[in-house]
C-alpha cells in the first residue's frame, strides 16, 4: 500500500474512531464529546483536501462539507456544554447531564438541583435549575420574581444565606425546604401562601 493510501485510510479510520468515542461521552462528558466530534470533522476535511490535491472539485465537496459541519457542530457543543464542579463524582455528573438533556418534569429537576446544592455542587445545581426553567417557562404564581424576592428577603432576615435576586434557584429552594422542615410545612421548596405566611410570622412581619 502506498504512503498516500495509508494516510487517507488513517484519516478515515481516525475520524470514525473519534466520532465513536464522542458518542460514548455524549452524556458523561459533553465537552470532551464536542472536541472529539470536531476532531472527526477536521480529519474528514483533511481527507477531502488530500483527495483534491489542494483543489476543490465535485468529488471533494461532500467530504469537505461533512467535515466542516462536524467541526462546527463539535466546537459549538464544546462551547455550550455545561461545565460542572471538579468535585462532582462521575456517576452524579452523568445523572445531571442526562437530566439536563432528557428530563421534562420541572419538579424532578428542581428536586435534583436542590440535592446537588446541598452537596455543595453549586455549578451543577444551577445548570439543572436552568433546565427546569426551560421546560416550565410559565412559572407558578407563587414563583413570580417579585414574590420570590420578598421570600428571599425574609429568608435572609432569618439567617439563611440566599441572594435577593428574584430567582427561585437551588440555594433558595434548599433554604425554603430547611425552613419548611422546621415549621411543619410541606417540604417542597415552593413559596406557597402557607410558607410565605410562616416566613412573615417567623420574621416578625405583618
Amino acid at each position: 500500500m502506498q504512503t498516500a493510501q495509508i494516510i487517507d485510510t488513517g484519516l478515515l479510520a481516525g475520524a470514525a474512531m473519534s466520532y465513536a468515542y464522542a458518542c460514548t461521552k455524549i452524556h458523561r462528558d459533553p465537552q470532551t464529546s464536542g472536541l472529539a466530534v470536531a476532531a472527526s470533522g477536521i480529519m474528514i476535511v483533511a481527507y477531502g483536501y488530500r483527495q483534491g490535491k489542494g483543489k476543490i472539485g465535485r468529488s471533494e465537496i461532500f467530504p469537505l462539507a461533512v467535515g466542516g459541519a462536524l467541526t462546527a457542530f463539535g466546537l459549538f457543543k464544546r462551547a455550550t456544554a455545561p461545565a460542572f464542579d471538579g468535585g462532582l463524582d462521575e456517576d452524579t455528573r452523568e445523572v445531571a447531564l442526562t437530566a439536563i438533556a432528557r428530563e421534562k418534569d420541572p419538579s424532578v429537576l428542581h428536586a435534583f438541583a436542590t440535592k446537588l446544592a446541598a452537596a455543595g455542587h453549586s455549578v451543577a445545581a444551577e445548570a439543572v435549575s436552568k433546565r427546569a426553567a426551560q421546560v416550565a417557562p410559565s412559572a407558578h404564581v407563587g414563583q413570580a420574581p417579585s414574590v420570590v424576592a420578598q421570600v428571599q428577603a425574609l429568608l435572609r432576615d432569618l439567617g439563611y444565606d440566599v441572594a435577593v435576586d428574584g430567582v427561585l434557584g437551588p440555594r433558595t429552594r434548599l433554604a425554603l425546604e430547611r425552613f419548611q422542615s422546621l415549621h411543619d410545612l410541606d417540604i417542597d421548596g415552593i413559596p406557597s401562601s402557607e410558607t410565605i405566611a410562616a416566613l412573615r410570622h417567623a420574621a416578625g412581619r405583618p
